[in-house]
């Protein structure tokens, strides 16, 4: 609901606006994250905080290295705004919710870890008109609300 006016509806009731690759990517990384979480809860429950994350950056890192040579200009526009989103994806979410997470991970909080997910595209909207000045109608306002009951009832 908090992205719906960003859809184009097609007749075949299908999103046009997003390609077959698009969506195939967003559920593998939820696949992903979930599979993840499993292993790390299962094997990794003994490892350090700070060097799992170190060596799961590491990792990410060296993909995007070789994925963004690959497909993007290298071209940066250095506003303020987004000096301020790179900030917080770096220390923000990419250093402190990382190392939130892996810790309720550690202490068996998993149920909590996945009611905060419904928080993600409430919270995205919120910042994106405080940050970018979009706009968020009737139906956006009404879908942060409904995730806020969401991750409060999980």
């Amino acid at each position: 609901m908090v992205l719906f006016e960003k859809f184009d509806l097609a007749i075949e009731g299908f999103f046009t606006g997003f390609s077959f690759l698009a969506v195939l990517a967003v559920f593998g990384s939820l696949v992903g994250i979930s599979l993840g979480t499993i292993y790390q809860k299962r094997f990794c429950s003994d490892m350090d905080l700070i060097s799992g994350t170190l060596i799961q950056y590491l990792g990410a890192f060296i993909l995007c290295i070789i994925m963004s040579l690959c497909f993007e200009t290298g071209d940066i526009l250095w506003t303020n705004a987004f000096m301020i989103t790179l900030a917080w994806q770096v220390f923000g979410l990419s250093i402190g919710a990382v190392l939130l997470l892996m810790t309720m991970i550690k202490q068996d909080a998993l149920a909590r870890v996945g009611s905060y997910f419904y928080l993600v595209p409430a919270l995205v909207a919120i910042q994106a008109w405080y940050l970018f000045d979009e706009t968020m109608n009737f139906i956006s306002i009404i879908g942060v609300l409904i995730n806020s009951i969401c991750s409060r009832n999980s």
